[in-house]
């Protein structure tokens, strides 16, 4: 019921809305092939809201005409509406199509009156690829043409800033251009394959990078290229025309720019040419890529377009710079990114209007990529001419100097002749005189044997008086020792005395390991008897556990030097009791608290042991120290 009173109302604006209004009229003629609909020949209107129906856009509509006579959507946000009156002076067996030559359009809706004078409503657009009337590229409709009058109007939503262009074509001369078309492109496009193909051969066969990179490069020309002429929503990704939006204005510049930019660093070898460009380039196609996710997720239109030509325009003037500076390798390069530049000048004339669109400037920018890629490889065959050619050099100038090396090589060996000879002569010389010497120092040899013999005698003498010395010397100082510690322990001494005996870390250590084990050693944990010795302690040889001379003493996890501490066990173990905290922590240059802490270990311990031992006192400090 809805959708008959939809088409009674569209029959009902075709009866009595005016046509002939005080807008332009496009004629059509039995001459007329091909007519394009610009700001002059047709009204546009912008609809900021985007809800207008067709009902209040016909009759409430407030068109104007195109001052720059550009027809662009300069709003994306905003849906625009466009409308134009035809006159059809032609023979009625004449067929016109209507075509609109912007194929990324997210929707577009077209009303035009059929033969009976009907308006009706076409839907196309990415959102309704399958919609098409015709198996085109572009958006194609019929135009009536039976009637002598008509107006048609078009509504344009596409979240991207593009051109709103219209032709008016016969079915004839549009039949052969289409043809013409996709045979330039199955050309266009058959050579960027081979291209690809070739390379890709290439680099299977020499396995250089920049074949690879090249490769990347040609498959993104070709992915670019089919966003921008809608024949990939067409033919290839069909099923998924919602998101070629994404394709057209996000992911393939972004691809084409990446692969740009690793193929040139590649090419130009600027990480060793020129490694601060190189790092310039990579650090502004990080910053674009960074950008364009931020855009693509926010879903937004790009503020700042010119960031993408910045790292075009920076490896060009690289490229100049280099080859300035000698790498003649980068001419074809050069050259193939000012084929480039000059078609996207061309594509920004037709845009502006100042150019005609027609097949050249519509693919003006396919021509450039194609002619760039094929320069490119050439590009690649020059470099890789070079190179050889610089290998050759390079190898002639080993040559040069491996001749040059023979030569010297041979009269070297003629100067070491004379020298062999000479040296020969000289030779024979001093055989004669170390001859005559040999029997002198001989007879002195033998002179000094004797010498040697009765010195000997006397070394062997006096090493066996050391030896004696040296055992009685360690006798003495063993005996000093002992008797020292026994004083420790019998008498009274002062910490001057008492630091002699023990004067470090090493003598304490040492002196706790032969009380400890004085009596052979055993495992605490398996009751093994051999082991391993390093730095004092003991390591079991079963089972690896380490046993300190510390560990199970009295000094077990002591802070203090070891010395130190020996020196207040010694005084806390005083029958006297002669000296104070005090005057302990001021001796030892240790704190009071830390004194006071090992005096009460010291004073637990001895209580202990009386207990243990059920004695009076511990006179013997000895018994302190082990548990």
């Amino acid at each position: 019921m809805n959708n008959q009173f939809l088409g009674f109302l569209i029959l009902l604006a075709g009866l009595i809305l005016p046509i002939g209004k005080i807008y332009a009229e496009i004629n059509l003629t039995d001459q007329t092939e091909d007519l394009i609909i610009q700001g002059r020949e047709g009204e546009w209107m912008e609809d900021f809201s985007g809800k207008k129906s067709f009902l209040e856009i016909a009759s409430k509509g407030t068109f104007s005409k195109s001052e720059s006579g550009v027809l662009r959507n300069f709003n994306p946000s905003s849906v625009y509406w466009i409308r134009f009156n035809v006159k059809n002076n032609a023979s009625k067996d004449k067929k016109w199509v209507l075509e609109s030559l912007t194929p990324n359009i997210k929707l577009l809706d077209v009303w035009i009156p059929d033969e009976n004078g009907v308006i009706r409503q076409y839907t196309s657009g990415l959102l309704h690829q399958n919609a098409k009337s015709y198996p085109h590229k572009n958006y194609v409709f019929d135009l009536p043409s039976a009637l002598h009058k008509y107006t048609v109007y078009a509504r344009i939503y596409s979240p991207n800033d593009t051109g709103l262009e219209f032709k008016i074509r016969s079915q004839h001369y549009f039949t052969a251009y289409a043809l013409y078309e996709y045979f330039f492109l199955g050309i266009y496009y058959g050579c960027l394959l081979l291209m690809l193909i070739y390379n890709l051969l290439l680099y299977l066969t020499n396995k250089e990078r920049v074949y690879i990179f090249y490769s990347v490069y040609v498959t993104a020309c070709i992915f670019l290229s089919l966003t921008e002429d809608g024949l990939g929503v067409e033919v290839f990704w069909k099923g998924f025309s919602s998101e070629s939006l994404y394709l057209y204005y996000y992911i393939a510049p972004l691809v084409f720019l990446i692969s740009s930019v690793f193929y040139a660093r590649a090419f130009l070898n600027l990480k060793i040419n020129f490694p601060q460009a190189d790092k310039a380039l990579l650090f502004l196609t990080l910053l674009y890529t960074g950008y364009v996710g931020i855009e693509a997720v926010r879903n937004s239109k790009f503020s700042l377009p010119e960031l993408y030509i910045v790292p075009f325009v920076l490896i060009y003037i690289i490229s100049i710079y280099i080859y300035i500076k000698g790498y003649k390798a980068a001419r074809f390069f050069i050259l193939g990114y000012t084929v480039v530049f000059i078609s996207l000048i061309i594509l920004q004339l037709r845009l502006n209007k100042i150019l005609e669109p027609d097949i050249f400037s519509v693919y003006v920018f396919n021509y450039g990529i194609l002619a760039e890629a094929m320069i490119l490889s050439f590009a690649l065959g020059d470099r890789l001419k070079m190179i050889r050619k610089e290998k050759a050099e390079a190898d002639k100038q080993i040559m040069i100097h491996l001749n040059e090396n023979n030569d010297l090589k041979g009269q070297l060996v003629l100067e070491l002749k004379e020298k062999n000879q000479l040296a020969d002569k000289v030779n024979r010389e001093l055989d004669m005189k170390v001859q005559e010497r040999t029997k002198a120092l001989q007879q002195k040899t033998d002179e000094l044997a004797l010498a040697h013999d009765k010195l000997e005698l006397y070394s062997k003498k006096l090493a066996d008086m050391n030896i004696k010395l040296d055992l009685d010397n360690w006798k003495l100082k063993t005996k000093v020792k002992e008797e020292r510690k026994a004083r420790i322990v019998s008498e009274e001494i002062s910490i001057e005395e008492f630091l002699t005996t023990f004067p470090d870390q090493s003598a304490c250590l040492r002196y706790l390991e032969e009380l400890k084990w004085a009596e052979g050693y055993s495992c605490r944990k398996c009751r093994n008897t051999k082991f391993s010795e390093k730095n004092f302690s003991r390591k079991c040889t079963k089972c690896n556990y380490i046993e300190s001379p510390t560990s199970n003493t009295l000094f077990h996890g002591i802070k203090i030097p070891l010395n130190k501490a020996f020196y207040l066990l010694y005084c806390t173990n005083l029958k006297t009791g002669k000296y104070t905290l005090d005057e302990l922590s001021l001796k030892l240059e240790i704190g009071k608290n830390t004194c006071w802490e090992f005096r009460k270990r010291v004073q637990q311990r001895q209580e202990e042991k009386r207990k243990t031992l059920k004695i009076k006192e511990t006179e013997n400090w000895e018994l302190l120290i082990m548990d």
